[in-house]
């Protein structure tokens, strides 16, 4: 959580439309991965334009989920895409993001929109990173309050 944290502060400086973060593994990891749990990337859910991958291979996990397939995962996820058990669903998604993308550039805009956390397309860069900086305010004020 602590990554999506941190790129959820970055604004998406232009022409930049994501933010995709190659990290590396720590301590904490491997102990996860002897638990089972480890992850191995994420993007946030709050616009789909944020996320990270862990990038070197530290674990026998990763032997079923190199960095390569987890890339893939996490675009897929960047343009808005669930977990579905079809691509289907996925391909729909995108090829109305494309629809919204034609719509942005008629009307003069360098950003290939993306989808809320309740499936509404967002046109502006600007109100992407409105949303992820009210949202991480959110967080850290439910966690401050929890302390």
């Amino acid at each position: 959580m602590a990554i999506i944290q941190d790129l959820a502060a970055q604004k998406l400086a232009p022409p930049c439309d994501r933010i995709m973060a190659l990290v590396g593994h720590n301590w904490s990891d491997a102990v996860a991965g002897l638990l089972g749990v480890e992850v191995f990337g994420e993007v946030d859910t709050v616009t789909h334009t944020r996320g990270y991958i862990k990038a070197d291979v530290a674990s026998i996990a990763q032997i079923f989920s190199p960095p390569e397939d987890v890339i893939l995962h996490e675009t897929y996820h960047l343009l808005g895409c669930a977990h579905d058990l079809s691509l289907s669903a996925c391909y729909k998604r995108i090829i109305a993001l494309k629809e919204a993308n034609k719509l942005n550039r008629t009307a003069g805009r360098d950003f290939f929109p993306t989808y809320s956390r309740t499936g509404q397309i967002i046109y502006l860069r600007e109100s992407v990173d409105a949303r992820e900086a009210n949202a991480l305010r959110i967080h850290l004020e439910r966690n401050a309050n929890n302390q």
